[in-house]
């Protein structure tokens, strides 16, 4: 079998343009193949994947929203039980001031009792809200939690889109630099074609692949009256039988028909004297 080198031009090519749009998806033909005849099924796999991480995320907060919970719970109940029994001392301590009335200063009294009997209305008039005031940042992490947990349980469609609209907004410009590079992507279709023929040939022959050569000063060609700066040929072949130059066209039998249709032969005729001249 034939020994090629280098990468086939039009796919160099197309790689080259997909690059300057920002798209380094691909390396090979067949990447691309695979993305363009399976792109409804990467679509509904995106969707799949962000699916599963939205489901992850849900049993996420569920289990953070029970942890948050219990927490607040258990300190709630622990501050409930001290807040009673303070609530419970303020009239006792009201009473034991009383009875050391006249043996304090007098302002020191009135200091002592307004503060005990404030302390008796904040309790008697706002007692949740003292009772809840050191766990303020964990009621509100919960009640946030909840929130989004509801909103991802029952909106789970619109979460979905969501995660997913950034992969499959760029999916579709992908597809769309490729459509809209289709004849390059043909091009790049039948010069494989052609090396997968010509890889047939004994390993006595080399496939040199996207031969590309730049002269300076440039060649000329007094019998086409041609100035020849640089040449590319899509495969050079090496072998007993010689050096043979084959250029590739993926043409539609409609494209063959057609009398407007471009001719290779000038340039295969640029080529082979360029050729001629290297080799000699």
């Amino acid at each position: 079998m034939a020994i090629a080198y280098n990468q086939i031009g039009s796919l160099r090519e197309l790689l080259d343009i997909l690059k300057d749009e920002g798209i380094n998806d691909f390396q090979t033909l067949d990447e691309i193949r695979k993305f363009r005849d399976n792109f409804d099924n990467l679509l509904d796999d995106i969707r799949i994947k962000n699916k599963e991480l939205l489901d992850n995320n849900i049993v996420k907060l569920e289990s953070e929203r029970k942890n948050i919970s219990e927490v607040i719970d258990k300190k709630l109940k622990v501050r409930e039980e001290l807040l009673k029994k303070e609530q419970k001392e303020i009239p006792s301590k009201i009473a034991e001031l009383e009875n050391k009335r006249s043996k304090i200063l007098i302002p020191v009294y009135w200091i002592r009792k307004k503060i005990l009997l404030r302390r008796k209305n904040i309790l008697e008039t706002n007692f949740e809200k003292i009772l809840k005031r050191p766990f303020w940042y964990k009621i509100l992490r919960l009640k946030s939690v909840v929130t989004e947990l509801d909103d991802k349980k029952n909106n789970t469609e619109k979460w979905i889109d969501s995660m997913s609209e950034k992969e499959i907004k760029r999916a579709q410009f992908i597809l769309s630099a490729l459509v809209e590079n289709k004849l390059t992507f043909y091009g790049a279709e039948g010069e494989e074609r052609a090396v997968n023929e010509l890889k047939k040939l004994p390993d006595t022959y080399v496939i040199i692949n996207d031969y590309r050569k730049n002269f300076k000063p440039p060649l000329y060609d007094r019998k086409d009256n041609a100035v020849i700066s640089s040449i590319q040929i899509d495969h050079l072949v090496v072998g007993p039988t010689g050096v043979h130059i084959i250029e590739t066209k993926n043409w539609s039998q409609k494209s063959v028909n057609s009398r407007d249709l471009f001719s290779p032969v000038q340039q295969l005729m640029r080529t082979s004297y360029a050729v001629f001249i290297i080799l000699n």
